[in-house]
């Protein structure tokens, strides 16, 4: 997704920028949405447009606050 946010940029005639790309996800997919992600970001961590610089991530919440 990150690489085609920035193509499009390009394309648009945008430089080059770093940016925060935010997903979220319902209580039922949050366990298995927040182990892709930490899976992902610790084999690899990279997109294919640059395979050589690693994606940093962060984690905000791992609760639903509505619940609490």
């Amino acid at each position: 997704m990150q690489d085609l946010l920035m193509l499009w940029f390009a394309r648009m005639g945008g430089r080059q920028k770093e940016m925060v790309i935010n997903f979220t996800t319902i209580d039922d997919l949050a366990r298995t949405y927040n182990q892709n992600l930490v899976e992902h970001v610790s084999s690899c961590g990279t997109t294919p447009k640059k395979p050589n610089k690693k994606v940093e991530t962060y984690v905000f919440a791992l609760f639903n606050e509505g619940s609490l």
